[in-house]
């Protein structure tokens, strides 16, 4: 149940971030080769790990540059590296913001209940 469907979104979730950078370049250089498109993001997301800033900030835009500046047409290159930190970076923190929230306020809400359930029952 559960978690057979946490495995399906994780797996999801791999893939789109694997494909994204390919699917944003292939959509107007259709002749970029597409190896590059889906390994050197795999490189990046590693190394932003390790970078000295926050989610690899200015560290992976220039690894970006430096791996994919020759690959990418140059007209493409400014806009594939924002629109792909978008997807694979920004877009999935304020998700998992936005279900944290949802999960610290169910939590919240339950204690509330509980706690209202115990004053009642001890009146």
């Amino acid at each position: 149940g559960g978690a057979l469907a946490a495995l399906a979104v994780s797996l999801v979730h791999v893939a789109a971030r694997i494909a994204v950078l390919a699917a944003l370049v292939l959509t107007v250089a259709p002749r970029v080769p597409l190896a590059p498109l889906v390994l050197w993001p795999r490189t990046l997301y590693y190394g932003a790990g390790i970078a000295p800033a926050p989610g690899g900030a200015g560290v992976v835009e220039v690894a970006y540059r430096g791996a994919l500046g020759g690959i990418i047409p140059a007209a493409y290159l400014g806009v594939s590296l924002v629109w792909w930190r978008f997807y694979t970076f920004y877009l999935p923190m304020l998700a998992g913001a936005i279900i944290a929230g949802r999960v610290v306020t169910r939590a919240l809400r339950s204690k509330r209940e509980r706690r209202a359930a115990e004053h009642r029952a001890a009146a």
